[in-house]
């Protein structure tokens, strides 16, 4: 009776493990191996590479990324500290408003923004939200800052407090407490929201096509562009694979600082800051 139970058990097995396998063969070994077969030759690189477009696709992707990036690190860890460390009355409501952003839906968003424009009138300003950098990168600002906040008001509360305290009483102003105390200690945070912030911006689509338009092109863009009007699968393949080893770069990064932040329990050390002498009464 139990070599029956343990025969069928193992057939079970097999069976999930067989169903696994050609789940991932058909939808994600097949495509991936598909685009390399077809984008993975030097030709296919020389050529899309030798294209202006292309070029100056890559280069906006990659500085609208970044910039949108350290900005929405920069305010989410402004508002992460005002959550961690006050206490006011709708703080919680406060704080679950803050994750709307991230689960709209992108037409939305880009059309409250060309909205906006509208009624501000921005058009042919300096300010001006459609068609222009300034526009996508506020967009992307108002999505990923919700990261920022979701991942440091989990990790801050984790920090060691009590440095920051004994730093305080030895003479170290606020600003220098934070730079050299709390910001170090929040590195594993930062560098996690940072790379999925990277991440969602480096291949943002609804927000390029919508408030970007014609003029304003990145990677992702561009593959649509290539794939479905152009019809060279080639370049589009080739830009895929630039655009999976960012991918793969970025959700690397994102695991690696959180495996450090889960295994990370010592305080940081505040014996190197050369502090005032202050005689305490």
């Amino acid at each position: 009776m139990n070599s029956r139970i343990i025969t069928r058990s193992n057939r079970a097995n097999l069976i999930a493990i067989l169903s696994v396998l050609v789940f991932y063969l058909i939808f994600f070994f097949y495509p991936i191996g598909k685009i390399l077969s077809i984008g993975f030759s030097l030709s296919s690189f020389e050529q899309a590479f030798t294209s202006v477009s292309v070029r100056k696709a890559l280069w906006f992707t990659i500085w609208q990324a970044t910039v949108s990036s350290a900005l929405s690190v920069a305010i989410g860890l402004c508002i992460s500290s005002v959550f961690v460390k006050s206490e006011f009355r709708f703080k919680k409501f406060l704080q679950s408003l803050t994750f709307i952003p991230f689960v709209m839906p992108t037409v939305v968003v880009a059309s409250a923004f060309i909205s906006v424009n509208e009624m501000l009138k921005l058009e042919g300003t300096p300010l001006n939200l459609q068609g222009s950098a300034l526009g996508i990168i506020a967009a992307h600002i108002f999505f990923n800052t919700s990261i920022v906040v979701r991942t440091l008001t989990s990790t801050w509360p984790m920090i060691d407090f009590e440095s920051e305290q004994a730093a305080q009483t030895l003479g170290a102003s606020r600003i220098r407490v934070f730079f050299q105390i709390t910001l170090p200690q929040l590195k594993s945070g930062l560098m996690s929201a940072g790379s999925l912030a990277f991440l969602f911006t480096f291949t943002s689509f609804g927000v390029i096509l919508i408030l970007g338009g014609l003029g304003k092109a990145t990677i992702e863009t561009e593959i649509w562009r290539y794939a479905t009007q152009r019809t060279e699968f080639e370049t589009a393949a080739v830009l895929g694979i630039v655009q999976l080893l960012v991918v793969v770069a970025m959700l690397t990064i994102n695991n690696k600082f959180l495996i450090t932040d889960s295994k990370n329990t010592n305080p940081v050390s505040y014996t190197h800051l050369t502090l005032p002498t202050k005689r305490i009464v």
